[in-house]
């Protein structure tokens, strides 16, 4: 198939050098299920000047064009896949970007897929009432029928389980009616078939938990005072994440910020610093959604600790003798856990060996299913 790939509200990166962030890795990994099937894929988007698709993927049937000039031409590919994004238009900045990618959704004649990873991304209207006053310099450029979501056939692939989360973030956007289809399917376990980090030596780590990534707005907020403050093990952040954020939150020891050490790139590495790291619950999509985040930290050769409201059925580490011991609830179980990590090594390597053999899948099936899973949505009529 040829297919045209966009992402909303942001670019799609292919540089191969410097640092990225965890969109580019999600990026990474919905592409790929393309490109693992030997499908055809141009990359719409802003190009950058050191974009190199074919390198950056190591696949010569793949390039990235700029979207300026492309986004009236679409009516060659089969498939239009969306990822989802943040849509901002900051202080009436003209973000033609955006618009150029609504225009497309509107405007393409085949089958659309709309991968829905996050809630915080969920798809919405960015045309409205206020459009043109809040984008008075340059909003004229653009007419309703550019950016107007009308169609109704949006074919959703969302990474969540849960019947709410599928629901609501769409609903209270109004745009819900757009989607024909709903299907579930776990890309995000692609992540497991990336090499695995070698270990530091135990006696070499640095802190006994790490967590990297972003404040996310503060909806892991209490989650992250409760086991990353006034600890007795020693905890650190990396990434996006400052001390100042925390300014309005009541504690007396702080953990250690790596502030923008490293990215997407650098996540294992990091992470791997320490013995641990932890899933931090969250509100808008725990028990839903098994993000890349814990695949990633089991191939940074830690212990994954998982707070028990973002797996309380335990979908992860099914119950065994050594997934009972992964999940937490509060800053004393985690303490008390990680003593006991600190006083048996021979532990903590058996577990590193356990998480890895459970996540496992098979990598051809995998991808094999996902193609079976395209085929059956684009010949449906």
């Amino acid at each position: 198939m040829d297919v045209a790939i966009v992402k909303i509200g942001a670019r799609i990166a292919t540089t191969t050098t410097g640092v990225r962030n965890g969109n580019a890795g999600e990026n990474r990994k919905i592409i790929d299920l393309f490109i693992e099937n030997g499908h055809n894929v141009d990359l719409i988007t802003k190009v950058g000047k050191k974009d190199n698709p074919t390198e950056y993927f190591e696949y010569d049937k793949i390039q990235s064009l700029e979207i300026a000039d492309h986004y009236k031409d679409t009516d060659k590919y089969d498939v239009l896949v969306v990822i989802n994004g943040t849509n901002n238009f900051f202080g009436g900045y003209d973000n033609y970007n955006i618009c150029e990618t609504y225009h497309i959704i509107n405007n393409f004649k085949g089958k659309i897929l709309f991968f829905y990873t996050d809630p915080l991304c969920a798809l919405k209207q960015v045309y409205g009432k206020n459009f043109f006053k809040r984008n008075e310099k340059w909003g004229t450029d653009w007419t309703e029928a550019d950016l107007l979501l009308q169609r109704e056939d949006i074919i959703m692939i969302s990474a969540a389980s849960g019947v709410d989360l599928n629901t609501k973030p769409f609903t209270s956007n109004g745009v819900f009616d757009k989607f024909s289809k709903i299907t579930f399917f776990e890309w995000q376990k692609s992540v497991i078939f990336d090499d695995a980090l070698d270990k530091v030596k135990f006696e070499d780590k640095e802190l006994d938990v790490m967590y990297g990534g972003s404040f996310r707005g503060g909806v892991r907020l209490n989650y992250m005072l409760e086991y990353m403050f006034d600890t007795i093990y020693t905890a650190g952040f990396f990434g996006k994440i400052s001390e100042k954020q925390f300014k309005n939150s009541e504690y007396t020891n702080t953990p250690t910020f790596l502030n923008k050490v490293g990215g997407w790139d650098f996540f294992k590495e990091q992470t791997n610093r320490a013995l641990a790291t932890i899933i931090f619950a969250e509100e808008t999509y725990s028990d839903s959604i098994v993000t890349m985040r814990v695949y990633a930290s089991v191939l940074s050769n830690v212990v994954v600790f998982i707070d028990e409201n973002y797996d309380p059925h335990h979908k992860i580490f099914p119950d065994s003798l050594f997934s009972k011991f992964l999940y937490v609830s509060n800053k004393e179980e985690l303490t008390r856990k990680i003593g006991m990590l600190k006083a048996r090594p021979d532990f903590y390597a058996a577990l590193l060996r356990a998480q890895k053999s459970h996540l496992s899948i098979d990598k051809d099936k995998f991808y094999k299913d996902f193609n079976n899973l395209l085929t059956e949505e684009y010949n449906e009529k």
